[in-house]
């Protein structure tokens, strides 16, 4: 994780739905905090145009539970026709989005914290701990 931060010359950009969409808003600000170039995309919007704005220098970061969500695969073609890398973040390392990363990282998280298992709550949290760890390594 630490050598693609450090190596990525572009810009960073972090997406996701859903809970994951709003850990990867606060990762990408975590990341611009310490001086790297990061930016949040809302992958609805990415797939019907925002994606234009990415180069092979840049670094995408997809944060999904399941690693299977319709918003983030239908992204993985433009982002492969644009030779842009990607890092996955998901507890599913069979998933669309892990198969097509340059570097998953695999949660691990075999259950959340709810009764119903329904909640990202475990998996979240270790999400922002590894980037939050990560930015301080950064710094």
């Amino acid at each position: 994780l630490m050598a693609e931060l450090r190596g990525c010359r572009g810009k960073i950009v972090v997406t996701g739905v859903g809970t994951s969409g709003i850990a990867a808003r606060k990762v990408a600000h975590m990341l611009a905090c310490v001086e790297r170039p990061a930016i949040y995309l809302n992958a609805t919007d990415a797939a019907h145009g925002d994606l234009g704005f990415l180069r092979d220098n840049d670094l995408v970061i997809m944060l999904s539970r399941g690693g299977n969500s319709d918003e983030l695969t239908r992204l993985l073609p433009g982002l492969a026709a644009r030779n842009v890398p990607i890092l996955s973040v998901t507890e599913n390392a069979d998933s669309a989005i892990a198969k097509a990363s340059r570097l998953v990282i695999s949660t691990g998280v075999q259950r959340e914290a709810d009764p119903l298992n329904m909640l990202a709550t475990t998996s979240i949290l270790l999400v922002l701990a590894i980037f939050d760890a990560a930015c301080a390594c950064l710094m």
